[in-house]
């Protein structure tokens, strides 16, 4: 792939809602005057932003009012506050993936304002994004009227605490030896579009990630707005959130979607949540892998229409 990058569809200017803890979270509200249609929020996953879906949104803007969410520590949007205790649920720690629940009620509450419970708020999730969701419409019932999650980040009942342990590990670590900081966007683009698993994104989407997600840093260089330390301490909270326990509490319809070609959350486990809720569908991409939505846009567009409609 070679880089040359040019948004597909004019980029509103950036306003901020303010989380339960104080945290400014970022947002990109696409919409246009006397603006009718239902909201839409993209909701990212670990490491990336609201934009890098940005395929997605141009693709859905004539019928969604399309929300493009910064959250905590990622984009835009403010450093969460210092992990004290842990990142469990009952934790005080600004990453723990509750917070992230919180930052997305605060965005809905935001374009909500003044308008009346009636104004319809979709989500689109991407793995913890997916979580956020979940998490926030079941702390705060109505928020949401739809939920698309793609391979949100639930392990089943009774899996072995030391595999998911693992996986934080192996994810940390992993976030902690990436690169951050390019003389310029082609050389980042250029790396990250040369290993797995960017090397399988659409190439638009890598350039929304790559040209929104970098910073100047000061000295000449560019280097990611989301601090791999950052993202590192969101991974150990994978596997502490507490969105399955309170998955039958959520009255509104969900899709779980997978990848056919996931190495995480497959068809198995998206037909088990979608069991344990009480109005769910799922459904799975052929050829694509956990990162779907930035592999195949148009293949993830169109299933999200579909479960819109």
């Amino acid at each position: 792939m070679t880089y040359s990058y040019s948004p597909p569809i004019e980029i509103p200017e950036l306003a901020f809602a303010v989380s339960d803890d104080g945290t400014r979270i970022a947002f990109r509200d696409f919409r246009k005057e006397a603006d009718g249609r239902p909201i839409l929020l993209f909701v990212h996953a670990t490491g990336f932003h609201g934009l890098s879906y940005l395929p997605m949104i141009a693709l859905l803007q004539d019928d969604f009012r399309c929300v493009a969410v910064d959250l905590r520590s990622h984009g835009d949007s403010g450093e969460s506050p210092g992990s004290i205790g842990g990142v469990g649920p009952n934790s005080d720690s600004g990453y723990a993936w509750e917070r992230l629940g919180q930052d997305v009620k605060a965005v809905a509450e935001c374009l909500r304002s003044g308008k009346g419970p009636s104004q319809a708020i979709f989500g689109f999730g991407h793995s913890s994004g997916a979580v956020a969701l979940l998490l926030c419409e079941e702390t705060s019932p109505g928020t949401l009227q739809k939920i698309y999650c793609y391979e949100p980040v639930m392990f089943p009942p009774g899996i072995d605490t030391e595999i998911m342990r693992s996986a934080s590990d192996r994810l940390s670590g992993s976030a902690l030896r990436r690169r951050r900081s390019f003389a310029s966007e082609e050389e980042a683009f250029s790396n990250f579009a040369s290993k797995p698993p960017m090397s399988a994104f659409d190439e638009r989407s890598l350039g929304a990630y790559v040209h929104f997600g970098l910073k100047d840093s000061g000295d000449g260089a560019l280097s990611l707005k989301c601090l791999p330390e950052s993202e590192a301490k969101f991974y150990e909270g994978g596997s502490a959130h507490m969105a399955l326990a309170g998955l039958g509490s959520i009255a509104c319809p969900i899709r779980f979607a997978c990848g056919g070609d996931t190495d995480s959350f497959g068809i198995g486990l998206m037909k088990l949540w979608a069991a344990e809720s009480r109005i769910a569908s799922y459904s799975e991409m052929e050829g694509l892998g956990h990162f779907g939505p930035l592999e195949d846009p148009v293949a993830a567009s169109s299933d999200l229409r579909t479960f819109l409609s």
